[in-house]
């Protein structure tokens, strides 16, 4: 399963190392928990219970080169989201984020990118767009070994270079 020195991806924490383990007692229940340190973030420490399957799901690996690769390289080809109305789309930007699957996590992106160029974004959409992002950049940054800030200009300028394409 996992082990101490791992990094992987925890629900909306992102790209978090696994730095041990810890027996806690918490509401009367002892359990033995993951001790996780998310990166690009000093000072939060997370336990993840280590038999809860509701919890566990929450994991995910981090995505190797050849994958990052693959999910920057899938960039001119995304087409953008439809435009519905705003509760539809806090919908779907909700199970998108909730789901991490990477190139439709890049498809929200490149959609909120290309719709802000042309109005400002709701609230909603500027939420989903920092939470989708946080989440990206964050493990791309990881992966590519640049800060997520590197990597939120490289997918910015690629968006705006498969618009006027």
């Amino acid at each position: 399963m996992f082990s101490i020195g791992d990094t992987i991806m925890y629900d909306t924490w992102g790209v978090c190392r696994i730095v041990g383990t810890e027996e806690k007692d918490i509401g009367g229940n002892k359990a033995l928990y993951f001790r996780l340190e998310p990166l690009f973030d000093d000072h939060t420490t997370l336990y993840l219970p280590q038999n809860n399957p509701a919890f566990l799901q929450k994991v995910r690996t981090v995505l190797s080169a050849d994958e990052a690769e693959t999910v920057w390289q899938s960039l001119p080809s995304l087409t953008t989201l439809p435009c519905i109305n705003e509760r539809q789309r806090r919908q779907q930007y909700h199970e998108i984020i909730a789901q991490g699957d990477r190139i439709e996590l890049l498809r929200l992106i490149k959609t909120l990118l290309q719709r802000r160029q042309q109005r400002r974004l709701p609230v909603s959409d500027e939420t989903a767009y920092q939470q989708a992002g946080f989440l990206l950049f964050r493990e791309l940054a990881f992966v590519w070994h640049t800060t997520p800030k590197e990597v939120e200009q490289r997918i910015t300028k690629g968006c705006t270079e498969s618009v006027t394409q």
